[in-house]
């Protein structure tokens, strides 16, 4: 069952357990409960942020370092594509510590999915046969998500063929995830619940929701940080600079993430001399 199959159950559970009153019967037996929790949810938002941090400032070298295969910063080139896309989705990273640290939730899903829709384009332009869509997105077109999943999904499979891999449903996982994000994006109904304070049972101006919410979406952050590694995997194979590919994968590796050995990357580099 794809994911957006499933949301009409959902809002149709939490909306059960609000209507229990649980959480306004146990703010009425302890005024502080909210507030405790609310607590407890920020000390954990901090330490994860404060991680967070750490993987950022170990990004920022990588990133700063591609910008050593470019000309000039404004030619029409996939290179640059690349680098202004995959830096948009690392300033959105950091971006996203502060909201973290705030407890903004609703507010980190629509820039994680933003940053992965910026990844999305930059794997697009930097494969091979995509000059025209390239050039109509500096031309100032829109190119739309949907095409990259397209193209994304050919280049994956055609390389699980070469090697004689099974094929991927790589467009429809996306395209599944995608409209999973568009619920906030475009204000669904079951997204808003984060905006719900079940104690008070009233808009969460407090935050007791979004906090709570928060942790659930650490996860979504950590795929962001692999997927800017990948990104940076990309473009330094496709760029044939192996010193820092070998530094990316030192950081996938930690991540657990997609990584290769130095014979991998060697046969990898290899398409591109």
């Amino acid at each position: 069952m794809k994911l957006k199959d499933g949301v009409g159950d959902r809002i149709k559970e939490k909306l059960k357990l609000l209507k229990t009153r649980a959480g306004h019967r146990k703010l009425i037996s302890d005024l502080l409960f909210p507030s405790r929790e609310k607590e407890k949810a920020r000390q954990i938002a901090g330490r994860y942020a404060d991680d967070l941090d750490r993987k950022i400032k170990e990004l920022e070298s990588l990133i700063r370092s591609l910008r050593s295969h470019i000309d000039y910063i404004g030619d029409p080139d996939k290179f640059v594509a690349a680098y202004l896309l995959i830096g948009k989705a690392y300033t959105s990273l950091k971006a996203v510590t502060t909201l973290v640290r705030q407890g903004y939730s609703f507010q980190i899903v629509e820039i994680v999915r933003s940053s992965m829709e910026s990844l999305h384009l930059a794997a697009l332009f930097l494969e091979e046969g995509q000059e025209k869509l390239l050039q109509q997105w500096f031309g100032g077109e829109i190119i739309g998500n949907s095409t990259a999943r397209e193209v994304l999904n050919a280049a994956v499979n055609q390389m699980n063929q070469e090697i004689g891999k099974e094929p991927l449903p790589m467009k429809e996982a996306l395209s599944d995830v995608y409209s999973i994000y568009s619920s906030y994006t475009h204000s669904g109904y079951a997204a808003l619940f984060d905006f719900i304070d079940v104690f008070k049972e009233d808009f969460d101006f407090e935050q007791y929701s979004q906090f709570h919410y928060n942790r659930k979406y650490f996860h979504l952050i950590d795929n962001l940080y692999t997927n800017i590694l990948l990104g940076l995997k990309n473009f330094y194979i496709r760029a044939k600079d192996e010193e820092n590919l070998a530094k990316v994968e030192v950081l996938l590796k930690d991540e657990g993430g997609s990584f290769a050995s130095p014979e991998e990357i060697g046969k990898e580099l290899g398409r591109y001399f």
